[in-house]
């Protein structure tokens, strides 16, 4: 332990001592160092960060060949979304949205965007392949579900700009 017994017999006697403790080992730190650790606290690791647009269009390239090891019966709205002209999910910003969302793990990407296409045709139709879901395509009563519901997104976004969802228990 980093701990003298003398250091470790005063946290355990005074809780608020853990803060001026972590304060100090945090201050310790260089920045690059106390943001890294700030990042991943707040659930934000990107590795693609500050990777160039070369890697970023690889990335692209490689989640392309991945959708086509997928079999046809386990895509078969990800392949209908092929045949719509402007479909937004064979947009690069889609995809993108999606590796994000994985840390750019290929194939957990290709699997979610073939499972969403179902999903979002199950939800909404086929207008969820034309064009991203918009809060007029909810009926009043849906709304007023969404807003009496266990999930609510903040009216705000966090640090990093991602909308912050709130999940309430039964």
């Amino acid at each position: 332990s980093f701990l003298d017994d003398e250091s470790a017999l005063n946290l355990h006697n005074d809780p608020s001592s853990v803060h001026t403790l972590l304060a100090k080992e945090m201050m310790a730190l260089d920045l690059k160092e106390r943001n890294a650790l700030q990042e991943e606290a707040h659930g934000f690791k990107n590795p693609f960060f500050d990777e160039t647009p070369e890697k970023i269009a690889k990335a692209l390239g490689e989640l392309m060949e991945e959708l086509d090891k997928i079999p046809p019966a386990d895509k078969k709205m990800y392949e209908h979304s092929k045949t719509i002209p402007n479909s937004h999910i064979q947009t690069k910003a889609f995809r993108l949205r999606l590796l994000s969302c994985t840390g750019f793990n290929i194939p957990i990407s290709a699997f979610r965007i073939a499972s969403l296409c179902d999903t979002m045709v199950d939800l909404f139709g086929e207008v969820a392949l034309e064009r991203p879901i918009r809060m007029s395509d909810f009926s009043k009563k849906e709304l007023q579900v969404l807003r009496m519901g266990r999930y609510q997104f903040l009216p705000f976004c966090d640090r990093m700009g991602r909308r912050v969802m709130v999940m309430f228990p039964d």
